[in-house]
């Protein structure tokens, strides 16, 4: 603390030069009686059971005897300045480390005013009974002095620890908002997509044709389809367990997902059958990607299966719905199954979208009820496609 400091605040409870010296004047008489002081002091502290609680055995009560004297000492040297200041100050950082509450130090403070204040009265005093009261005047402004450069380092130690629980409130409220977005984007995740492909699931995935078919009728893009589905795969499951089945679904999301662009919108749409819309993309583009699709699938070297697979395409000038889009889509996959059914290879078929209704095409016995949230409910399946050929190696 600086000497202004120290000075404004003497100022506050005016103590002064004289007060110091009045002090220092009686410093002698009070040595005299100085084990007097302390020896009571500590008797009616004792007498208090949170004071005594605090001090303890009698090994802590003989060192605090010891520290007492200096501190009455003290209190009559006639220098208050900065040492006097710091080690106030100092005594103010142990009391807090302690634990010792401020009400019980106050206390304290108080039995120990009133033991020096009897203690003037019986020390020798030529100036008489004046010099007396200007004494006990003078420790009561210092002990206040004292108090308040002690509760500075209650207050400033309070402080720094609001300031440390601030600080660890904050960042315990920061990491719990992280888990908390974390689970949240893991929920939004979950909630998208098929837990064992990583695709997006069905409603998710009309959900995001659904924009992308109204953003094509609006820029007039093309948007097209490919409808997959596994050839062999009840096999693998009738004889491999459904654990293997399942190695071969998410085999199947890896290659989807590495294929694809990052435009493209790839989702599961039931057991074995994928389905998969390209944003701009030709019938053309659908056929190139079923390629890699087959190229990606070859490599992971799975045994007994392969792959159906039938092509969409709307736009850029007329533009059938999602369901209808999807329908045409399977409609084209189920007969490069029937075509699959005496191979062992891969097969492509595209098929046509006209603007009037597929079933007034082809007449009330090839209608298929078709549902965007539970795919086809029944009925014969409408061969569609045009004439390619299965996609080989030949061919690309």
């Amino acid at each position: 603390m600086a000497d202004g400091e120290i000075v404004l605040r003497k100022a506050l409870f005016r103590f002064g030069r004289d007060d110091e010296l009045v002090l220092s004047a009686f410093r002698e008489a009070i040595v005299g009686h100085l084990d007097d002081i302390v020896g009571e002091f500590y008797i009616e502290q004792m007498r208090d059971p949170a004071a005594a609680a605090l001090i303890g055995d009698a090994q802590t009560l003989r060192g605090l005897h010891k520290t007492m004297r200096q501190y009455v000492m003290a209190l009559f040297s006639g220098d208050y300045g900065p040492a006097y200041v710091e080690s106030r100050r100092r005594m103010g950082r142990v009391h807090q480390a302690r634990g010792i509450p401020a009400q019980l130090y106050v206390t304290s403070v108080k039995r120990l005013s009133d033991v020096i204040d009897r203690a003037i009265g019986q020390v020798d005093c030529p100036a008489g009974e004046p010099a007396r009261q200007c004494c006990r005047e003078a420790v009561h402004k210092l002990l206040l002095f004292d108090a308040q450069l002690v509760f500075d380092t209650y207050i400033s130690n309070l402080a720094d620890q609001v300031q440390v629980s601030r600080r660890e409130i904050e960042h315990h409220t920061t990491t719990l908002e992280q888990k908390v977005a974390e689970r949240t984007q893991m929920l939004e995740t979950l909630a998208r997509t098929d837990a064992l492909t990583g695709l997006l699931n069905r409603r998710t995935f009309f959900e995001r044709v659904d924009r992308e078919l109204a953003s094509a009728r609006r820029y007039a893009y093309p948007l097209s389809l490919i409808y997959l589905d596994l050839n062999g795969f009840k096999s693998v499951n009738d004889n491999h367990g459904h654990h293997a089945g399942d190695a071969v679904l998410t085999r199947v999301g890896e290659v989807i997902g590495t294929s694809i662009r990052d435009t493209d919108i790839a989702g599961r749409y039931g057991g074995d059958e994928f389905c998969i819309a390209l944003p701009h993309g030709t019938a053309g583009h659908a056929e190139r990607l079923c390629a890699r699709l087959t190229d990606g699938f070859d490599s992971r070297r799975i045994d007994g299966v392969s792959m159906s697979m039938g092509i969409a395409q709307t736009g850029p000038e007329s533009f059938a719905p999602a369901d209808a889009l999807v329908q045409v889509a399977d409609a084209a996959m189920y007969e490069a199954k029937q075509v699959a059914r005496g191979s062992r290879g891969h097969v492509v078929r595209i098929g046509q979208w006209h603007a009037q209704p597929i079933w007034q095409q082809n007449g009330p016995a090839c209608r298929r009820r078709f549902d965007p949230a539970g795919g086809p409910a029944g009925g014969s399946r409408s061969a569609m496609g045009e004439n390619r050929p299965m996609v080989s190696a030949a061919d690309r």
